[in-house]
């Protein structure tokens, strides 16, 4: 591989969870020292924190030896996403998604179901459906 970093040869999706983890606590952290909460949920400031946290994860994963802008683009929107937004439902909901008509969530906040709009089944992201046998 010689002096190629160990990232530049995967796709974004491969990078190693604990780097790409700790990258995106990293930033958040930050962000939210500099913006404070209130800061972070002022929506005129929207434009200024995503700038802030895309140069934050430049900064970090370069450190880290990760180029890949597919890898910075993804890292970025989840910093965005956990710091300013409503997490993983940001990617659920409009105007990620237009075709979902319900969300459930468990009490512990992980998605249970998502059903498409004129769908009669729903996803269900339980175990015993999981293992069912599908038709």
């Amino acid at each position: 591989m010689g002096g190629l970093s160990k990232y530049t040869e995967q796709p974004a999706s491969h990078m190693l969870s604990d780097d790409r983890r700790a990258i995106i606590d990293e930033v958040s952290g930050t962000l939210i020292r500099e913006f404070t909460l209130s800061g972070l949920r002022n929506r005129e400031r929207r434009r200024e924190i995503q700038d802030r946290a895309s140069a934050l994860v430049n900064e970090a994963a370069r450190k880290r030896g990760a180029f890949s802008t597919t890898m910075l683009a993804a890292m970025t929107s989840d910093v965005i996403s956990r710091t300013v937004g409503l997490g993983f439902l940001d990617r659920l909901i409009p105007p990620e998604r237009a075709d979902l008509v319900e969300i459930a969530l468990v009490p512990t906040g992980e998605l249970f179901r998502a059903m498409q709009a004129g769908t009669i089944d729903a996803v269900q992201s339980d175990d015993d459906s999981i293992a069912a046998p599908t038709d």
